[in-house]
């Protein structure tokens, strides 16, 4: 999800950022929030190895991916690693899965012309209760910015750690303000559980990303139902930016996620999970 909406027109951007705050508001209104999304152990996460498939920029480029996640005991600290064609990634997190720092590296040329960058450096600054992400263009820095980061605050990089919680959490409309780090943002979104067989029929706007329609009639095929948990923007700002983003589980326990797709179609992103 840092990829996400890495290529909004400059004015809904601005829009977006504006008002975000606007929508903070009226999620304290309409949702709850998540308590206790950061309580997992080493043990539930620690040596864990993903692998899938993603797709980016409406089908544009793909790639197979790997990611770990390792626990150091003696620094009582985790450690994120995601390879693939299209970008790499590298984080630290603390015992409660704080980011603390992270280094982002794209490949893809599409990718980094989208971007207008091909590095970004985020680091954890106690002393303001935030994250400092720099972003690079070769060896030249091109941008700075500082973002809050409180501890209900995702960021979006490494929210698939909180997945297994976040389902469980949500079982109704949910709230919570995520720190997209492509575009140094903290928005608020909504969280809102739907079950289906039919995930087709749920985004029917991504039927011509190729990848996902396979996945949707195969799910449709075996008539298996997913948990599937639906991200919007929320108050204002989705008024600029209207598309959301899903992210599917089976209905198994222990949870496991499947897939994750989204954004304009354009312009749309998906993940299988092998």
């Amino acid at each position: 999800m840092y990829r996400h909406r890495h290529c909004f027109v400059l004015l809904c951007l601005l829009f977006v950022f504006l008002l975000s705050q606007g929508g903070n508001l009226q999620a304290a209104q309409n949702a709850p929030g998540l308590p206790g999304i950061r309580q997992v152990k080493p043990d539930q996460i620690s040596g864990k190895v993903l692998r899938g498939k993603t797709t980016i920029l409406g089908g544009k480029a793909s790639s197979e991916f790997q990611q770990k996640i390792t626990y150091d005991p003696e620094r009582n600290c985790y450690r994120v690693e995601y390879r693939s064609s299209l970008y790499q990634l590298e984080a630290e997190l603390d015992s409660a899965l704080r980011l603390r720092y992270s280094k982002w590296q794209a490949a893809n040329p599409a990718l980094i012309e989208c971007l207008g960058y091909n590095r970004r450096i985020t680091e954890y600054l106690p002393q303001k209760e935030a994250l400092q992400i720099t972003y690079y263009q070769g060896n030249k820095v091109k941008e700075t910015k500082v973002v809050a980061y409180d501890e209900q605050t995702l960021d979006s990089d490494i929210i698939y750690l909180y997945l297994t919680q976040l389902i469980d959490l949500c079982q109704e409309r949910t709230s919570c303000d995520i720190i997209v780090k492509s575009r140094g943002w903290k928005l608020n979104v909504v969280f809102s559980p739907v079950t289906t067989a039919d995930v087709l029929g749920l985004s029917p706007q991504y039927a011509s990303l190729d990848v996902f329609r396979e996945f949707a009639e195969n799910i449709a095929a075996k008539a298996e139902e997913l948990e599937v948990l639906v991200m919007d923007l929320n108050g204002l700002s989705k008024l600029f930016y209207p598309h959301r983003y899903y992210l599917a589980f089976k209905r198994t326990t222990p949870r496991q996620f499947v897939a994750y797709w989204g954004g304009a179609p354009s312009e749309a992103e998906f993940t299988f999970i092998e």
